[in-house]
């Protein structure tokens, strides 16, 4: 929560700042007794206009459960998705499941690690919303961008 006390004296409005939580946050509220107290969390800073990201879905222990309880506005697939998507029908089956869930639950889907033209083409094809990898620009430091 300091985040929150930082992002309260900038003059950036809270609309502009995400909260991404990665697997071993979500893990730890799935399977600790404090469930309830994570999704009060949750939806407080969702209250106060901050958004929720859940990132690497896809990746390790990370479920549909967390999806569905935390109701994040964005749901982060991991770069596995984003790795010879063109031609495995089997993640593009996968990746049409979650854009369904996320019409449903007002979410945008973002693929990681899309390097390849034929991916981002299959991405597009699909209705992927945001995308994120070297091929559509490499990471910079703040103080570059312009």
């Amino acid at each position: 929560m300091k985040l929150c006390y930082v992002a309260s004296f900038s003059k950036i409005p809270n609309c502009f700042f995400v909260w991404q939580l990665k697997k071993t946050d979500c893990m730890t509220w799935i399977f600790a007794p404090f469930i309830m107290l994570w999704l009060k969390v949750v939806h407080l800073l969702k209250d106060k206009g901050y958004a929720i990201a859940i990132d690497d879905f896809g990746k390790g222990e990370s479920s549909l459960q967390t999806v569905i309880e935390l109701e994040p506005d964005f749901v982060k697939l991991d770069r596995y998705y984003a790795v010879k998507l063109s031609a495995s029908i089997k993640k593009q089956n996968e990746i049409q499941m979650l854009l369904k869930l996320c019409q449903q639950k007002n979410m945008k889907l973002i693929l990681e690690g899309i390097e390849e033209p034929t991916d981002l083409a299959m991405a597009k094809l699909l209705g992927v919303h945001l995308g994120q990898g070297y091929l559509l620009g490499e990471p910079l430091p703040i103080s570059e961008i312009h």
